[in-house]
Order: C-alpha cells, then sequence, then structure tokens
C-alpha cells in the first residue's frame, strides 16, 4: 500500500479514534432487541366501566320471579248425607287451575266423584213387600273458588254445578231384577279452607251443599197392574257433602 505524500505514517498509527455517529449506536440498540424476540407489545389500556349497568343486565342478575298461575290435582275423600239411601263415602279427583297473588287465590276445577254402592231398606208391605234396590252415584262437576289468603291459610266460598248419574237395580224380592240409569243436575255452593305446607302442596276442607231441581226416581214396576209405580229410592233435593284433599300445585 501507497503512503500519502502527505500525511506522515506515525500519524497514521497515533491517531485516535473517532467516537461512531449516533445514529450507528441507535441501530445497533435495535438490532440486539429485535435478536432478543423483539420488543414487547404496548399493553391496551383496560376499558372504562360503565356508571351504571343497562336495566337489561339488572334484569338477567335477578332471580327468576315465581310464576302466579299453577296448574291444580287433587285428590281425596269425600262424604255425602242425601243422595244414597244412606250417609255415603267415595273418592274424588280434580283437575284444574289457580292464580295466585299475597293476599288472594282463585281456582278454577273440574272433577268427579264416585261413591261407594250401597243397598236401600227392603219395603215392608204391600206387593212389593222385601223389594230393596242396589245403588251407586258418580258425580261430575265444575267449581270457581275465591279465597283470602293468609300466610299459609286460604279461606273463600266456591260456585259450581254437577251432573249426578245414579245406578240401581234390583236387590231382593220377587220382582225381576232389571238395571236402570238415571241423570240429573244440580248446583253448587262451598265453602273451601285450605292450609299450605309449601307453594306447591297443601290440604283443602270443602264443607258443600247442592241443590237438585229434579232428581229422577226409583221404583218396582209390576205387570200387570197395579198400575201406580211402588218408590225404591228417590236422591234428595237438597243436601249436605264434605270432602277432604291433597292439592298440588305446578310450576
Amino acid at each position: 500500500m501507497q503512503r500519502s505524500p502527505w500525511v506522515p505514517a506515525t500519524h497514521i498509527v497515533s491517531e485516535p479514534s473517532r467516537p461512531r455517529p449516533a445514529i450507528g449506536s441507535a441501530t445497533a440498540v435495535i438490532v440486539a432487541i429485535a435478536l432478543e424476540g423483539g420488543m414487547p407489545e404496548p399493553t391496551p389500556p383496560s376499558p372504562a366501566l360503565p356508571p351504571s349497568a343497562p336495566p337489561t343486565a339488572i334484569a338477567a342478575s335477578l332471580p327468576p320471579r315465581e310464576s302466579a298461575s299453577q296448574l291444580v290435582v287433587a285428590a281425596g275423600g269425600i262424604v255425602d248425607t242425601a243422595m244414597l239411601p244412606s250417609f255415603a263415602t267415595g273418592f274424588e279427583a280434580a283437575l284444574g287451575w289457580a292464580y295466585s297473588l299475597p293476599k288472594w287465590r282463585i281456582r278454577a276445577v273440574a272433577g268427579g266423584s264416585f261413591f261407594l254402592p250401597q243397598n236401600s231398606p227392603a219395603l215392608m208391605r204391600g206387593l212389593a213387600a222385601g223389594e230393596s234396590g242396589h245403588f251407586n252415584l258418580f258425580a261430575a262437576g265444575l267449581r270457581v273458588c275465591g279465597s283470602i289468603v293468609r300466610n299459609a291459610f286460604d279461606l273463600g266460598p266456591c260456585l259450581g254445578v254437577e251432573i249426578d248419574v245414579m245406578n240401581g237395580a234390583g236387590a231382593g224380592g220377587p220382582a225381576q231384577s232389571l238395571r236402570s240409569t238415571g241423570l240429573w243436575g244440580s248446583a253448587l255452593g262451598s265453602l273451601l279452607a285450605s292450609w299450605s305446607f309449601s307453594r306447591h302442596l297443601a290440604i283443602t276442607l270443602r264443607a258443600e251443599g247442592f241443590y237438585a231441581p229434579n232428581p229422577v226416581q226409583f221404583v218396582v214396576k209390576y205387570f200387570p197392574p197395579p198400575p201406580d209405580h211402588i218408590p225404591v229410592h228417590q236422591p234428595s233435593q237438597t243436601g249436605a257433602r264434605g270432602a277432604l284433599s291433597m292439592e298440588f300445585r305446578f310450576f
């Protein structure tokens, strides 16, 4: 290598090194960081919370409200004082709807009652002496009740209508035993009391009266004379009943 004639060689050897430019240092730093895995991404700022949640969010956080409307299923026992020849017992079942609020409750139920069969007393005189009848009764009705609620208890009146079906057949005596069926309607008035163990279970007690404008009459008919029919049994036009049931409420 030729030396420059204007600059002594000793000057080149002893000349102090010049500082690197600032841009070179910055480049070195950037390269070093890139080799280490890159610069960390900046953390996005947390979104600011709204001062209050919208109404839809508040509603979603509340527990679901219990429905005031419920399906009602009831089953129990029933007694009757005037339809059959003597005091009668039976079973009843009902299906309906109840609407409940803190201070009152409405029920509308349709149900049926079946009374255990029994015999009428034997006739004691005349051509029909010794004759008796065997009877059973089925009643289907609809009742609407309104009651005042006080804690676990509610009490109120009911009104309803009923269709009564009675089957009768001869049970003794010389007459030929024939089966016949009577059908009539009755009006119902009740007082209902209920004690609720929970929202879904209650015991109900019903005291009821009925009025039947035209109940059928069961008779012994003879051929030939006498022409008159001989009465064996006729349900009463008025009477009382009582029922005790378990009431199940759904939903």
